[in-house]
């Protein structure tokens, strides 16, 4: 039986939440933990009520370098939706840990920093944002779990999508935060186009 590691759980726990974005540029999830349990969820997006980006037509970010012009547009990014989200039920973040399937922007930094989360685990092959650098300055624990995510088994949600596109079926709870379940009922999962 493979029984992976905790944090690459949760950060293929962050991989599944990151599949409700609209965002076309780059789908984000991030899992706030407190005594190894979830607490929050959150992906990036645009506002409650606000109309989602359904091509880089609608995104009046599509021309803009991630990382900079935060101004411009009306989306939140997954650590500040899962902070919200949080603030919103009254449910405590300080002393929690803070996981996210990319690197960490500045105003996220902040966020984090202000909500009293004392560890943060991410994973990107890209760092052009200069959160991190904020994050450990202020004193917060900085874990790249980049190597970890490739050395340790795939679960079966990673197998199974690999070479696959997936969307979130409209409606369904696509994970269960109290049993750990996952739905794939909740998806619609295709092979991916080969291009010769």
């Amino acid at each position: 039986m493979i029984r992976i590691d905790s944090d690459v759980m949760m950060m293929e726990i962050c991989n599944i939440v990151s599949l409700r974005s609209h965002c076309i540029k780059n789908k984000v999830g991030a899992v706030i933990v407190k005594d190894g349990r979830i607490i929050s969820t959150g992906y990036n997006g645009m506002l409650p009520g606000m109309h989602n980006c359904e091509n880089l037509a609608d995104c009046p970010r599509s021309d803009i370098k991630s990382g900079t012009q935060y101004e411009i547009g009306d989306c939140q990014h997954a650590e500040t939706n899962a902070i919200l989200f949080s603030a919103r039920y009254g449910i405590a973040v300080q002393g929690a840990s803070l996981y996210v399937n990319c690197s960490i922007c500045r105003l996220c930094a902040r966020n984090i920093a202000s909500a009293g989360i004392t560890t943060v685990y991410y994973t990107s092959e890209k760092n052009y944002y200069n959160g991190i650098e904020l994050l450990k300055e202020v004193g917060i624990n900085i874990i790249d779990l980049k190597d970890k995510m490739k050395n340790e088994p795939k679960s079966a949600f990673s197998i199974v999508v690999e070479d696959c596109e997936v969307y979130p079926r409209e409606g369904e709870v696509l994970f269960n935060i109290h049993t750990g379940e996952v739905n794939l009922k909740g998806y619609i999962i295709k092979p991916k186009e080969k291009h010769v």
